[in-house]
């Protein structure tokens, strides 16, 4: 998996994208944000996006943002034991824990 980034300057926002009006040969600039996965001050890690209109990261505020980025890991499919699938993301623990609060919880549950 990939290491935190501490630089939110570097992190990626996304991609400007010219899609047809319907309307003969013209064309319309639309962003399409990039998936990153960002740690936040009080230690939550989550998947965000740039909203580009308001200047901020999904989940944030303009004022306080995320401290750390990487690349988003992608989904992968998970069949559990009923034969139900499930797309899941692996997201990795924030860089300040060692042990997050959803792998303390497995160990209390197994044991």
């Amino acid at each position: 998996m990939a290491e935190w980034n501490h630089d939110m300057a570097k992190a990626p926002r996304g991609r400007i994208r010219l899609m047809p009006t319907g309307k003969g040969n013209s064309t319309r600039k639309v962003f399409e944000p990039a998936k990153i996965v960002v740690a936040s001050a009080c230690g939550v890690v989550t998947v965000s996006r740039w909203i580009d209109d308001e200047r901020r990261w999904e989940m944030f505020t303009s004022e306080v943002g995320p401290i750390a980025w990487m690349p988003h890991p992608g989904a992968r499919e998970h069949v559990d034991a009923k034969g139900r699938t499930r797309v899941v993301v692996d997201l990795p623990k924030h860089p300040t824990m060692a042990e997050s609060w959803f792998d303390r919880a497995l160990k209390a549950r197994a044991a």
